[in-house]
C-alpha cells in the first residue's frame, strides 16, 4: 500500500512539473488578456464620450439647420415683400413721370407751347414749383386751381412770344406769371387764427418764387382738422380767406363756396417734388433689397 501511495505521489509530482510551464503560460495569457481588456474598456469609455459628444454636436447642428432654415424663410418672405414695394414704387414713379412728361390734366395749349416754344420747355407751371404735405394738397390745390396751369416766366417778353404763337396758330389760350412783376411784393403778416395755420407755413417752394407765393397766398389760412365750427371763426377783414383742410370749402368774410372733392384733386401739385421723393424711396428700397438678398445668400451657404 505504501508503495502504491509513493508511486501516486511521484506521478502527481511529475504531473505538476509537466503542467507548471502550461500554468505560467496561462497566467501570462491571463495577464495579457487583462491588459487588453483594460485597454478595450478605456477605448470603450473614450468611444462612449465621443458618442455623447457626437450626439450633442448632431443636436447642435440640427438646431442650427432648423434655425438657418427658419431664417431663410423669413429672409425670402422679406425679399418678396421688398420686391413688391419696389415694384409698386417703380410703377408709381413711371406713372407720375408719364403724367409730367405728357402734361396730363393740363390744357392742350400748354402742351402745344411746351413743344413749340424753346424758352418754355424748361419754364415751370405753377403746379410744378409748389409742394406741401399730402394732408394739405387738396386745400391748396383747390384754392390755386385757377392758376395751376399758369407758366412762371422771368420776363414779359417770354410771355408775349408765347401768346403771339398761340394767336397765330389758333392754339388756344395760356396764362403767365411774370416774376419780374413780383419783386417788390412785401412779406405777409401772419396773425393767429384759432385752429388755423397760414398757407405760407404749409407750402414749400424755391426761394426765387417766394414773392409770387406771398402774392398768391396773402392772408390765406387753412383750418386744421376740418372743424365744423369754421363759420364761427371771425376773420379780421375782407382780405382774409379760410380753407378747409380737406378742400371742401373756401370761406371769406362775405362768401362761402365749396362742395365735393374730385378724385384727382391734389394729384397735380408738387408732382416734380413727388418724383424726386419717389426716386429716393426707390434707391433706398433697392439698397435694402440688395442687403436682404446678400443675407439670404450667406444664410444659404451656412
Amino acid at each position: 500500500n505504501y508503495a502504491v501511495k509513493q508511486t501516486q505521489k511521484e506521478s502527481l509530482q511529475n504531473e505538476l512539473k509537466r503542467i507548471e510551464p502550461e500554468k505560467e503560460s496561462l497566467e501570462k495569457s491571463q495577464n495579457e488578456i487583462k491588459t487588453n481588456l483594460d485597454g478595450l474598456l478605456a477605448q470603450l469609455k473614450i468611444s462612449e464620450k465621443k458618442k455623447i459628444d457626437g450626439q450633442e454636436s448632431l443636436k447642435d447642428l440640427e438646431e442650427t439647420i432648423n434655425k438657418s432654415s427658419a431664417e431663410g424663410t423669413i429672409l425670402q418672405n422679406e425679399l418678396i415683400a421688398e420686391n413688391r414695394k419696389l415694384d409698386a414704387k417703380q410703377n408709381e414713379y413711371n406713372l407720375t413721370k408719364g403724367m409730367i412728361d405728357n402734361l396730363e390734366g393740363f390744357p392742350e395749349s400748354i402742351r402745344f407751347l411746351k413743344k413749340n416754344v424753346p424758352v418754355l420747355k424748361k419754364a415751370p407751371l405753377l403746379a410744378d414749383i409748389i409742394s406741401c404735405k399730402q394732408e394739405f394738397k387738396a386745400a391748396i390745390e383747390n384754392y390755386l386751381e385757377p392758376f395751376m396751369s399758369y407758366f412762371v416766366v422771368e420776363s414779359i417778353e417770354e410771355a408775349q412770344q408765347s401768346i403771339t404763337l398761340l394767336n397765330e396758330s389758333s392754339g388756344g389760350r395760356a396764362h403767365f406769371f411774370v416774376l419780374n412783376y413780383f419783386k417788390n411784393v412785401g412779406d405777409n403778416i401772419i396773425n393767429d387764427l384759432p385752429g388755423c395755420i397760414h398757407s405760407l407755413q404749409i407750402v414749400e417752394t424755391e426761394h426765387q418764387y417766394d414773392s409770387l407765393m406771398q402774392h398768391l397766398l396773402r392772408n390765406v389760412y387753412v383750418l386744421m382738422n376740418d372743424q365744423e365750427g369754421a363759420s364761427s371763426i371771425e376773420l379780421p377783414d375782407d382780405s382774409y380767406t379760410l380753407l378747409s383742410q380737406n378742400g371742401k370749402y373756401v370761406r371769406t368774410s362775405r362768401s362761402l363756396s365749396g362742395g365735393s372733392v374730385g378724385l384727382f384733386t391734389g394729384k397735380r401739385i408738387g408732382r416734380n417734388k413727388n418724383l424726386e421723393e419717389l426716386q429716393k424711396e426707390i434707391a433706398l428700397l433697392e439698397k435694402n433689397r440688395i442687403k436682404i438678398r446678400s443675407e439670404a445668400e450667406k444664410n444659404n451657404e451656412k
